[in-house]
This record gives structure tokens, C-alpha cells and sequence, in this order.
């Protein structure tokens, strides 16, 4: 369920009895503790060379054994706050003694250490990779088994294999033949590890399946990339993911997982035209987007009474006020055009921009788009014609709305 708040009520009479209204409703998303100057030498950057950057940046850190090491350290970053004798485990979020470890012959009520991206789809048996903490994640070693090496994506219930749950011991987790579906509250922490390992170990390919061929056994690939993305933006980090990220930093490897301290670098490597982190680094700073008085989905920065939410909805600049008015209205040849501008593509944004109307500005029903005329006004936005009848008898009000999508 979203938090709602309306940031403007613009309104404005006409002969025909319309009015107009812009409305914003937003997610809140909590506040985030990152360092800058540790990616100073990635700003300004997109794409493939952002991408390298951030790979100099991470790359050499210190190596854990995988015996004892990745034990010790799993004990340490996930241990129960409530039991200092316990440990969280990763997907089922169940809390077990930190002695019932996998020692090869325990049953499956043990943990174990999980791969994130699976040995078998790249990841070697020995190196940094195999014992990289920001993929490994304690999971009940039954868990761990039925997962195996299925890539990340939202289940399919029409596919063969399905099960919800996926097992008993992670009851919010589904499956089917091909994937594993975490819970809500793992996606963004899982996207951003696989995110983190593409960019870390550049032999290492993230992709769609398809148009590419689905991650075997003597590939280096893992799936899927435009839901990982997806989940970077929508799920973003906890607390916990962010504290883990700077104990593993502090403590153990002496890097950092750069989407877990500014998920919108994955948009900016992956993405070309519209998206939510794009428009976000576009323009704030590193510094900015750490301060929500400023770069939040409720901040205004430009006071020109739209809130960050509705000009990235319009992929409008936050910093330069706009003049304009959200809703205009236009006489044409006897029949009335209700124009706005909006992003040309909302699929990366992880917003909907609505328009709504209402003939008593309590009950709103969204106004059909079908037949809506589009105009291109730049690489990024375009404008919307949509024809409606009004009556000075009858007066209808009308709203944009900018929503986030309710988890």
C-alpha cells in the first residue's frame, strides 16, 4: 500500500465547467547512509564506461578463506540481534543457533553458505569470487539445495514445476523449473548482489532469457537482467543490507557493493532513455541523494509546487521552475483537447502517471487514454492530446496523478 499526499491543487475554471487538478502520491523510501567520495571518479559517467569505473573502484579487495572465513563472517554480519547465540538466515528469515552448521553429513534443517550467482554458472571453487561476501548469504542447507542454480525472476504458476512455497523452510519463496522467486524483502538485497558481481567480475554476463540463451552449465551467465533492475529500484535497501555493506567494507573485504550506496548507478549503466535513477543522478548530486529534504519523492527543490515525484513523472528538470500549468486545455474546432506532458516511457521509472476525473472531486475513475494523440518534444518526453466532451451543465474536474506501485 502507498503513502499518499497531494502537493498541489491547481485549479482552474473554464465556460465548459472543467476544472484542473495535479496530484501526487508517492512510496516512501527510506533514507540511505552512503559514502561519496569513495565513487568520485564514477560521476558524470554512463553506461559501459560507468560500468568499468565502478569495477576499478571494487576490484582488489581482500580475500576470506572459504573455511573457516566465510563461516565466521556469516556469523558476525547476520547475527540475531535478539540472540547473540543466533543467526538470521537469508531467505526464510528464521533464526537458528549459530552450531548447527553444515558440517557435509548435517540434515537440512542446518545452514550452509548460499551462492547468490551459482559456482556452476561461473563462479570458480576457489578465488575472490567464491568466498565475495556481498553473494554469499547463510540459507538453510535444504533451501540452498532446492534452489540449486535457478536464476532470479518472478515465478510463472502456468509453469511446470511450480511451487509456492518453494520449500517449507522458505515459505515466502516460489519456484518453478527454471527460477527461484525470493520474498519481497530479499528481491532488492539478491538484485543488487547480482548487479554487484556482474560489475566486480567482468567475465561474469547478467542477461534476459529470453533473446539469450537461458545460464548453463559451461556459460558465465546469470538471469534476469530487466527484473533485477526492476527489483534494484523497487525494493530498495534496508537497513540491514546497508549495515552488512559497511561491515563487509569495515571489517572484512575492504570494498563496497556500489548499488546497495546509490542503486540508481544501475540504471545509468543499463538503461538508455527514461529511468528512475537516470533522471535522479540527471540532477542531484551524490550528496544530494542522500538528503530526501532534496532528492525525495516529496521535495520541491525549485518550489514551484511540483514535488520531485511529478517532474521525473514529466521528466522535467527539479531544479528550473516550470511555468506551465500540468493541464491545459484546448479549443479545438468545437471539441475540447486536455494536454500534458509525461516521460515517453514510464517502464523504468517505477511510477504510473494517471489521468483521473471526477464530477464531484471526491469520486475519481480514470479517463480512457484510447485515441490519445502523442507529440515527441525530445529524446525523453512527450506530449499527450486527449479529446473529451465537456458540458457547462456538468462539470467535471480533472488530475494527474503521480503514484509509486503499491509492494
Amino acid at each position: 500500500m502507498f503513502c499518499g499526499s497531494i502537493f498541489s491543487a491547481v485549479m482552474r475554471c473554464f465556460p465548459t465547467g472543467l476544472r484542473a487538478l495535479a496530484v501526487s502520491l508517492i512510496g516512501l523510501s527510506p533514507l540511505l547512509g552512503q559514502p561519496v567520495d569513495y565513487y568520485a571518479s564514477a560521476v558524470g559517467l554512463t553506461g559501459t564506461p560507468l560500468k568499468t569505473a565502478l569495477e576499478g573502484i571494487i576490484d582488489g579487495h581482500s580475500v576470506l578463506s572459504y573455511t573457516p572465513g566465510v563461516w565466521e563472517a556469516h556469523k558476525d554480519l547476520y547475527e540475531d540481534p535478539d540472540n547473540p547465540a543466533n543467526l538470521i538466515l537469508f531467505y526464510s528469515q528464521a533464526s537458528i543457533s549459530k552450531a548447527l552448521q553444515d558440517s557435509g553429513s548435517s540434515p537440512g534443517t542446518y545452514f550452509n553458505r548460499e551462492h547468490l550467482w551459482p559456482r556452476s554458472y561461473g563462479v570458480g571453487s576457489s578465488g575472490a569470487d567464491n568466498t565475495d561476501l556481498f553473494h554469499l548469504v547463510p540459507a538453510y542447507k535444504g533451501v540452498n539445495s532446492d534452489r540449486g542454480n535457478q536464476y532470479f525472476d518472478y515465478s510463472d504458476p502456468n509453469a511446470s514445476g511450480y511451487a509456492d512455497p518453494a520449500n517449507t523452510l522458505a515459505p515466502d519463496c516460489t519456484e518453478d523449473n527454471n527460477s527461484w522467486e525470493p520474498a519481497d524483502a530479499q528481491k532488492g538485497w539478491v538484485a543488487r548482489a547480482m548487479l554487484y558481481m556482474t560489475t566486480r567480475y567482468n567475465y561474469l554476463d547478467l542477461v534476459d532469457t529470453p533473446p539469450s540463451p537461458a545460464p548453463n552449465t559451461s556459460s558465465s551467465r546469470m538471469a534476469q537482467l530487466s527484473v533485477m533492475l526492476e527489483w534494484n529500484r523497487k525494493f530498495l535497501p534496508s537497513d540491514k543490507e546497508t549495515d552488512v555493506c559497511q561491515r563487509i567494507f569495515d571489517n572484512y573485504q575492504g570494498n563496497r557493493n556500489p548499488y546497495i550506496d546509490f542503486p540508481e548507478f544501475a540504471d545509468l549503466v543499463w538503461v538508455s532513455g527514461p529511468s528512475w535513477g537516470g533522471w535522479r543522478m540527471e540532477h542531484f548530486s551524490l550528496q544530494e541523494l542522500t538528503d530526501d529534504l532534496v532528492s525525495g519523492d516529496l521535495a520541491d527543490p525549485d518550489a514551484d509546487g511540483l514535488n520531485n515525484l511529478m517532474e521525473m513523472a514529466r521528466y522535467s528538470d527539479p531544479r528550473t521552475p516550470e511555468t506551465d500549468t500540468v493541464i491545459d486545455f484546448i479549443e479545438d474546432g468545437g471539441s475540447l483537447i486536455i494536454r500534458f506532458i509525461r516521460a515517453n516511457d514510464t517502464n523504468n521509472l517505477n511510477l504510473d502517471l494517471i489521468l483521473e476525473e471526477s464530477q464531484n472531486l471526491v469520486d475519481w475513475a480514470p479517463t480512457s487514454l484510447e485515441g490519445a494523440s502523442t507529440t515527441s518534444l525530445d529524446s525523453n518526453r512527450e506530449r499527450v492530446d486527449v479529446q473529451v466532451v465537456a458540458s457547462p451543465q456538468e462539470p467535471r474536474f480533472f488530475r494527474l496523478r503521480a503514484i509509486r506501485p503499491a509492494l
